[in-house]
């Protein structure tokens, strides 16, 4: 099983023609409420392509009992952690580019219940994403699954916490291009580092790095809205499913160029 953990998002997607300049206002085409990113969207992505998924996500409120349905729809498992699902404010323009803001504070529980530990202990693939220390670390000591995977942009602090991921999943935006050194104590197997409808490049000790290509989009594209959810489901699956580096980031690229063909993160 494939665990993702991390806040749960519903996004109010705000198609507009450009950004709100300062003192104008930015009339909108049209205007979605949809499940959003984050930990539920990979679990889901990985649902799609045939692995059986959890998330271990913040469900509360009305808006939470919203992304709940939304996870039983696509037959995703979930244990819930205490605080509200989050609010995000997504304005996409017309070139599909998408600008995020919060509505509200990311949940910060710091602690995980029984029943969140039992999920943790069962995967074979964890993904772990919490912005605040205290809800990581605690995921951490609930997690025995035989591979970890966090995000780049978290890869100093999980290391200076003691905490080791085989799998690193990051974007060339966020401007972090880690040593061999700094992989190798993290205890890391492939690191993927994204770039967009160029592709991008990845990492595994035995060779180094290694470019590839984007996959050609199955459709037409709508926006980038999950794009690296999906992506990242891809390749949790890949290595799930005991695939290379390069065949599980090939895997994370098709489900990338699947999402980019409809609205938000969530697949259809």
């Amino acid at each position: 099983m494939i665990v993702t953990s991390g806040p749960g998002f519903c996004d109010i997607l705000v198609m507009v023609d450009h950004m709100p300049l300062a003192g104008a206002l930015a009339d909108s085409r049209q205007t979605l409420e949809l499940p959003g990113g984050g930990a539920p969207a990979t679990a889901a992505w990985a649902s799609r392509l045939g692995e059986p998924a959890a998330v271990v996500t913040c469900l509360g409120g009305a808006t939470g009992s919203a992304l709940r349905e939304a996870l039983v729809a696509v037959e995703v498992a979930d244990e819930p952690l205490a605080g509200d699902t989050v609010r995000c404010l997504v304005l996409i323009t017309a070139d599909g580019e998408r600008t995020m803001v919060n509505l509200d504070p990311v949940p910060a529980p710091g602690e995980v219940p029984r029943e969140a530990h039992n999920l943790l202990a069962a995967a074979i693939v964890c993904w772990s994403d919490w912005p605040d220390e205290a809800t990581a670390a605690a995921v951490d000591g609930a997690t025995r699954a035989e591979h970890r995977g966090a995000p780049l942009r978290l890869l100093q602090r999980e290391l200076a916490g003691g905490r080791r991921h085989q799998i690193v999943i990051g974007s060339e935006r966020d401007g972090i291009s880690p040593s061999d050194d700094e992989l190798g104590r993290a205890g890391c197997l492939l690191c993927v580092i994204t770039d967009g409808a160029r592709g991008g490049r990845y990492w595994e000790p035995q060779t180094g790095w290694s470019r590839f290509a984007p996959e050609p989009l199955p459709g037409t594209f709508v926006d980038s809205c999950g794009a690296g959810d999906a992506f990242t489901a891809g390749v949790l699956v890949g290595i799930a499913r005991g695939l290379t580096g390069a065949g599980a980031v090939a895997l994370g690229a098709q489900a990338a160029a699947a999402c980019c063909c409809r609205p938000g993160s969530f697949p259809a």
